[in-house]
């Protein structure tokens, strides 16, 4: 199927910052696809694109099943993942949608691989705001790393010494005290 497709979507995630759940589903889609189709089509349902991200969809539960509202809310939850991530997608013109989808009609897209460059990049997030592509994540983590004459090496016990890290589980426990006020 299309396994070509598949090294694209992992090349244009090495050039583009996608999210784990875009990436999946790029992936997925890229999976599904044919290599000789001019250009890549992915046609699947919601419920295949919310398995490509990881998700197990239920089944349309009935009226009567004691389950009904729960199954309902992991549904909703799939397709909006689903939603975000294609969104995403678009976005980042990995992905063009031909069709969209409707009761009964699933919903088409182009496989592009297209990315935006740095510049464009800057000029959506100028037009959307910083928000754009902001990772949850993205906090700058401050770190310091040990110049060599501070860095010292662990340094194993030698036999029948007991380390102070293992100290507090092998050594012999005193209950003297214990008993005495019991």
């Amino acid at each position: 199927m299309g396994a070509q497709l598949v090294g694209r979507a992992i090349a244009f995630q090495a050039n583009n910052d996608l999210k784990p759940n875009e990436y999946r589903l790029l992936v997925y889609m890229a999976h599904t696809a044919k290599d000789a189709d001019q250009p890549p089509r992915y046609f699947a349902s919601r419920e295949a694109s919310a398995f490509g991200i990881g998700r197990m969809v239920p089944d349309e539960p009935d009226l009567v099943d004691p389950r009904h509202d729960q199954k309902c809310a992991e549904r909703k939850a799939a397709f909006q993942a689903v939603k975000v991530a294609v969104k995403g997608l678009v976005d980042v013109r990995a992905i063009k949608q031909l069709r969209a989808g409707a009761e009964g009609v699933r919903a088409e897209y182009a496989l592009t691989f297209e990315g935006l460059s740095l510049e464009g990049r800057k000029s959506l997030q100028a037009e959307v705001g910083n928000s754009y592509r902001k990772r949850r994540d993205s906090k700058p983590v401050a770190f310091e790393i040990p110049t060599p004459q501070e860095y010292q090496e662990p340094q194993e016990p030698t036999r029948g010494e007991i380390s102070p890290k293992r100290a507090s589980h092998l050594q012999p426990v005193d209950n003297s005290d214990e008993r005495k006020s019991a």
